[in-house]
Order: structure tokens, then sequence, then C-alpha cells
């Protein structure tokens, strides 16, 4: 037994990655110390092309340690039944390819580590023979051979090696922007407003960014254009996405043709099932995701679906920065589209709700649990069910429980 695991959990190569290697790295004082973040794995480690003619492939490390923006690492594993030497020279190659990534002279990547489970191997990039080799059971406080690996390769340490190599990186000369484009009178030259782009914004807003009810039904009836999913972009994004470490766990589906959503009508169908359901619509900035869904309700929604559907738009962009607040402000910002579309006026006045058929379950309940015995006429009953009846609608989060019920 060390001090991550006893050599018995050792099966396999995920084993001595996850067992032995990343407790390594992230521990402190009996470890390097580093920070997950400076830790890259397979997830995010670019394939490099590596070796030369047949034997040239695709190859990533299992961990890379970056500093400061450098990669000062490159770290192999392999399983327990794999001799440690076959790790060096993948490792190497890869190290290699970093360091002809930055300019002559600099080579942030100056260590390999390589390990098996039966033994940790460190090697400075310039050499094939290990600098320093500990076998598992010397991994523990107080080792000679462990302390001098921690040492040699702790974050603070490596942390100054990654400031040296800034410094170099560093550019000894520096200009404003604005000195790139040629003599003082250039510099100072006045560069007036576009007033033409200024009145076109104004002029067309109702288009670009829509507001009310009536502008996006102006845009979905003059101006939507469906698309089909272009396949010579997704195979690429599926290949990808299907070759990465790690899945996607939900229930998505692609839209094929946004003229005939059936995926999202197909999924709406369900009615009550989808109660406290979220879907998430995905696509990217500009794609038009908010005009699709404007789109999909006025025009491509059976009948019965709209019916049994309330559409309310609220502009994120318009809210607060903090968390609770934002919350709050959702809350809301959906209560007052409710009410306008439940009361078809835009008071908030207590009385154009119907509050008592809004909180019918809770107040009858209250009638019986605290208001059992009095008359409904009496003033005692009148007034306690008055101030529950306003207790309940100034707790926004459960008004909107019983508008969205209602």
């Amino acid at each position: 037994m060390t001090l991550y695991c006893s050599f018995e959990d050792l099966q396999n190569e995920s084993d001595v990655e996850q067992k032995l290697i990343m407790p390594l790295l992230t521990q402190w004082p009996n470890g390097l110390g580093y920070d997950p973040s400076d830790i890259h794995t397979k997830a995010n480690i670019a394939r490099k092309t590596i070796g030369k003619g047949p034997s040239a492939k695709r190859y990533y490390p299992d961990y890379i340690v970056v500093l400061a923006g450098l990669p000062l690492v490159v770290i192999e594993a392999k399983s327990p039944n794999v001799p440690i030497e076959e790790a060096f020279s993948d490792a190497h190659l890869y190290g290699t390819q970093l360091n002809l990534e930055f300019k002559s002279g600099i080579n942030p990547c100056q260590w390999i580590v390589t390990c098996n489970g039966h033994f940790f191997h460190v090697y400075k990039m310039d050499s094939r023979e290990p600098l320093i080799q500990i076998p598992f059971q010397d991994i523990y406080v107080g080792s000679i051979a462990f302390d001098g690996f921690v040492q040699m390769l702790k974050r603070q340490s490596l942390y100054q090696q990654a400031g040296a190599i800034q410094q170099h990186l560093k550019s000894k000369h520096y200009k404003k922007p604005i000195q790139n484009l040629g003599g003082i009178s250039v510099q100072n030259e006045e560069i007036f407003p576009n007033e033409f782009g200024s009145m076109l914004s104004l002029r067309y807003q109702h288009i670009f960014s829509p507001r009310s009810t009536e502008d996006r039904v102006n845009i979905v009836d003059n101006a939507y254009v469906m698309t089909k999913r272009r396949r010579q972009y997704f195979d690429e994004i599926d290949r990808v996405i299907a070759a990465s470490s790690f899945s996607i766990k939900a229930e998505g589906s692609l839209i094929n043709d946004t003229s005939n959503p059936k995926e999202i009508i197909r999924a709406l169908s369900k009615g009550k099932q989808l109660y406290n359901h979220l879907f998430l619509l995905i696509g990217a900035v500009g794609s038009g995701k908010s005009t699709f869904v404007d789109y999909l309700r006025i025009k491509k929604l059976p009948t019965q679906i709209k019916n049994d559907t309330i559409g309310v738009n609220i502009n994120l962009n318009d809210s607060p920065l903090g968390v609770d607040e934002t919350q709050k402000w959702i809350i809301n910002q959906t209560i007052s589209k409710l009410e306008q579309q439940y009361c078809n006026n835009d008071k908030r006045e207590e009385d154009s709700i119907p509050l008592d058929k809004l909180f019918a379950p809770e107040l009858l309940k209250f009638q019986r649990q605290v208001l059992c015995g009095l008359p409904a006429s009496s003033p005692l009953f009148v007034q306690y069910y008055t101030g529950e009846r306003k207790r309940l609608y100034e707790d926004k989060a459960g008004y909107l429980r019983a508008l969205n019920r209602y």
C-alpha cells in the first residue's frame, strides 16, 4: 500500500491513470500539488502526427501539465502488463511536436513522465535515459527517491520555469494599435459617425430585435426562411462527438427540416407528461432559434397543442446579473406575461385577478385546517381568509405555480 492505492488496485491502464497518476498530480503536500485546471486530459488534448513513413500515426498522451499557457510535462500511462519502456517513445515524439509550435530557442516541454504501475520514470526531453526511476513500493512519505521527484516536478518549481519562459516570449517593443495606421495626420483624422447606419438600425429595430407579439407575427408571416439540416456540416460534427471520450446523456433530436419540425411536435404532444420538463433548443449564435420558436408556435403547432399551450417570450438580455436576482426577475416576467394573457388587460391590481380560482386548493385546505367552525360571513372568517389569499398572492413563486396550474 502506497500513499494512493495498493498495487492490487491497478488492473489496467485506466486504473494507473485514475488511482495512481491523478492523485499524485493533485494532492499536496503528499504529491505535486497541481490544480485540476492545470492538467489537460485526452478530452482536451489535440492529436498530433508522430513518426515518419509507415510508422506515422495520430497520437495524444494521457495527460499534459500546462502552466501559464505553456505545456511543460507530457505524461503517458501504460497497463501494468506493458513494459514501461514502451511508454517513452510516443510521449517524447509528442513533446517534440509541442516544442516545434514555439519559436526557435523556446522549448517549454522539458519533461516526460511515464508510469505502468510498477515504476515511475522521469525523463528530460533531451535524453533517452530516465533521470529518476521510482518503484511502486517507494511512493511513500520519507522516501528519498519520491521526495526528489516531488521537489523536481511540484507545481511551484514548474511555475518558476514557466515564468522564465514567458519572459523570453514577451515582445521587447510595444505599440498602440493606432500607431500602425500611419503618420500623425492619419492618426488624428476624425471619423464621423455613420448616420445612415444609425438611422437604419432604429428604423428597422422591430425586425432585427422584435419585442412585441405583433412584430414577431409579422416576421413569421413575411420573412421566415425554412432550412433543412446540412449534412455536409453535421456528418463531421457527429464524427468528432462519436470519437470523444465523453457522452452526452440526454434525449436529444436533430431538427432535420424547420418547415416540418415533427421532432418537437411529437414531443409536445405528450401533454401533461411534460409537466416540470425542460426543452433546450441548441443552435449557433444568429441561427434563428428565437424566430423558429415563433414560427413553430404561430404556424406549425397543431390546433390541439395550441389550445393546451401558453407561449411566453422573455428576453434574457434584459435580465440582471446576479443568480438570485435573475431568478426573481424571470418569475416576475413570466407572471406579467401570463397575467396579460389570462386577464386580457395590463393591470396588476389584485382585484383584477381571479385569486379565489387560482388558489382554490390552497384556500380550501386553509378553510378546513384553520377556519373550520367559523361562519363564512363572519368578520373574523373574512379577515383570515383575505389575509391568507394576500399572502399566497405575494409569494411570487407560489403565485406562478398557481397561474401555471390554472
